[in-house]
């Protein structure tokens, strides 16, 4: 495999050609990895500017917010992935182009059919994670899961969004709970 570089939190070069331990993956395996990855930062970028577009609804923005930071948090996930593998983290800046747009494409709809059209492509993204989990290696399938989790969570919000009751976003919260210590985990690695 070829030496690459990625960026750690501090925003050093990190060097993983050295860990030995490391388990061969598939190309197709390290293109979902990637393409996921890319979604994260997409996701991210949308749902922060959802929560500009609703800054006036106080219902919107926060849950919004929350949601870019589930995004992000599971973003902080895949790239720790990515460098367990020692693939290449791309640049974020084409998936946050693609998430503003998304967003522009999104905010003239009404409430229900906002939820209806993230729904649509939260949906498709489960069953793929899912069988992500099936052809990942066993050191990944705890951080899969997660993804996995993470996207349901996603799927709670925009299932029982309609209603606009807090209560849509408890599978976030405990989703955020239970990956802050695996993140911070991750980092040391």
């Amino acid at each position: 495999m070829s030496k690459t570089l990625c960026r750690n939190v501090n925003g050093r070069d990190m060097d993983h050609q050295a860990r030995s331990w490391q388990t061969e993956i598939t190309d197709a395996y390290e293109q979902e990895l990637l393409g996921v990855y890319r979604g994260e930062v997409l996701g991210h970028r949308f749902f922060l500017e959802m929560a500009g577009h609703y800054r006036r609804d106080t219902y919107a923005r926060r849950a919004f917010a929350l949601l870019a930071v589930v995004e992000h948090e599971t973003g902080l996930l895949l790239r720790g992935l990515l460098v367990r593998h020692r693939i290449e983290c791309p640049l974020p800046i084409e998936s946050s182009a693609s998430g503003v747009a998304a967003a522009q494409a999104m905010t003239g709809l009404p409430w229900p059919l906002l939820m209806e059209a993230m729904a649509e492509r939260i949906c498709p993204a489960i069953v793929r994670f899912e069988a992500l989990l099936g052809t990942a290696p066993a050191e990944d399938h705890e951080l899969i899961e997660l993804l996995v989790e993470h996207e349901r969570a996603l799927e709670a919000f925009v299932r029982c969004g309609r209603s606009r009751r807090n209560d849509a976003l408890k599978a976030s919260v405990r989703y955020l709970r239970r990956l802050k210590p695996t993140n911070s985990q991750r980092l040391l690695i």
